[in-house]
């Protein structure tokens, strides 16, 4: 048995575009699943979005000025919104704690793939359907507008995971806790942010 943890900073929409982002994902996966014939598709809990930084959340609120969540796209099977965040750079998981998430997954079948970085919520076994999943993905994601957020948080995450080395064994396990939010409020003005603390 392994055991592991990671640390770091999430972004999340303020509830109402957290909503309206969780809303169309499930409608997406729903539309999708449907569509598939011979491959599988699975949806990706917690679907977080981890920004790369070396500053504390408090800090790092400091220097963003704008954030956009553009519409669902498909790379290497993953499911996920592509994030753009002015003042940072958006992070990918690790093939580690992405395994612990998809145990179906392994972390060697993980370092081979390209996990993007954004909010990822769903993966697809293609089993040589690709072509139709995209077109599927491009027609259903069609009416998905970019998300402008005004609002949104900063949460300090530590995730612990439990890996077993053996497929007789219960499957991995995975859980995290988040700080306090720092919520960032952008000026529409577009001078920066303010910074609210609750």
């Amino acid at each position: 048995m392994s055991t592991g943890n990671f640390s770091g900073i999430i972004l999340q929409p303020h509830n109402t575009p957290l909503s309206q982002l969780l809303s169309e994902h499930r409608d997406l996966l729903k539309n999708l699943n449907a569509r598939l014939n011979g491959g599988r598709l699975y949806p990706v809990h917690p679907c977080h979005c981890l920004i790369e930084s070396n500053l504390s959340a408090k800090e790092l609120k400091k220097k963003l000025t704008g954030c956009r969540i553009l519409p669902p796209k498909l790379h290497e099977g993953f499911l996920f919104r592509p994030v753009e965040v002015d003042g940072a750079q958006i992070q990918a998981l690790s093939p580690q704690l992405f395994h612990h998430m998809l145990p179906m997954l392994s972390e060697q079948e993980l370092e081979n793939k390209s996990i993007p970085a954004g909010f990822i919520f769903g993966y697809v076994s293609f089993q040589h359907h690709e072509a139709i999943i995209q077109q599927g993905l491009e027609s259903l994601s069609a009416g998905i507008k970019p998300l402008n957020l005004r609002v949104f948080r900063l949460h300090h995450i530590e995730y612990r995971y439990i890996g077993n080395q053996t497929s007789e064994q219960l499957p991995s396990s995975l859980s995290w806790t988040m700080e306090l939010p720092h919520w960032v409020k952008i000026n529409p003005s577009g001078n920066g942010a303010y910074h609210k603390e609750l």
